[in-house]
Formats: C-alpha cells, sequence, structure tokens
C-alpha cells in the first residue's frame, strides 16, 4: 500500500484471509481487528481510522494518507456465510 500498488495490497490481503481457519474468523468483528491490525505498521505514511462516525454515517477503516498527493482508503467490511445449497 506504501508503493501505491493496490492489487498487490489487495491480492496479498485475500492470501491473508486464507490463513486462519474459519473458526478464527467467525463475524464480521474478526476481519475488522485482523485488518486494523494490519495497517498499523502503516502509521509512519497513513492516519489509520477505525470505526469512526462520518457525517451521518460510519466507516468500518479509513487509512488517510499523511500527504495529500498519495491515495487514501475507505474500506466497509460485509461479512457472509455461504449458501451450503449452492454447493
Amino acid at each position: 500500500m506504501i508503493a501505491e500498488n493496490k492489487n498487490d495490497f489487495f491480492k496479498n490481503y485475500q492470501n491473508v484471509l486464507m490463513i486462519p481457519s474459519y473458526h478464527d474468523l467467525n463475524n464480521e468483528n474478526s476481519y475488522h481487528m485482523m485488518m486494523l491490525g494490519m495497517c498499523l505498521c502503516l502509521s509512519d505514511n497513513y492516519k489509520v481510522i477505525y470505526n469512526r462516525e462520518e457525517g451521518k454515517e460510519r466507516c468500518d477503516l479509513i487509512i488517510q494518507a499523511h500527504d495529500e498527493k498519495k491515495t487514501s482508503f475507505i474500506i466497509e467490511f460485509k461479512y457472509f456465510k455461504e449458501d451450503k445449497k449452492r454447493f
């Protein structure tokens, strides 16, 4: 993310999501905490804002670049269970 390579970041994040068991990540908050932990190492270049009200809404995670020329991110997490009937 620091290198502004969003595709690599999201590919690596998907790989990280495959490491824990589904018993470890059993609700949306589990993903919030894992992502928050991963983003804290960005604090030299980004302000990491978690679950803060913005206007009339609330964002799950804002990763705001200190440098206005760099990209900032607003991330909303959604957790859903697979429909076993589809398999």
